[in-house]
């Protein structure tokens, strides 16, 4: 059996970006500059997000709806392709 890996900054970072949305929350989408800005600080990885200006947000709101579209796909091995794959692939 293999061991379980340690839970590493960059995962952590990944579930805290797709969880700036929330259909529970108003307004549901968190996402801005400034919310990237602190969670890549806050995950040690402020280097990511140093450049990012408002014309990008619409490129990380693609990507963070990757792994709930993903999450359809079946297998685990297809999800981890819809997840590597352009957003427009279907599964």
């Amino acid at each position: 059996m293999s061991r379980v890996p340690a839970e590493a900054p960059a995962l952590r970072l990944a579930t805290a970006f797709v969880n700036t949305f929330d259909l529970l929350e108003t307004p549901p989408d968190r996402l801005s500059v400034e919310v990237v800005q602190r969670l890549a600080g806050r995950h040690g990885q402020a280097g990511l997000a140093a450049d990012l200006a408002g014309a990008d947000l619409d490129e990380l709101r693609a990507l963070r709806g990757r792994p709930h579209h993903a999450a359809a796909c079946g297998t685990p091995e297809v999800f981890a392709i819809c997840c590597l794959q352009p957003a427009t692939t279907a599964c």
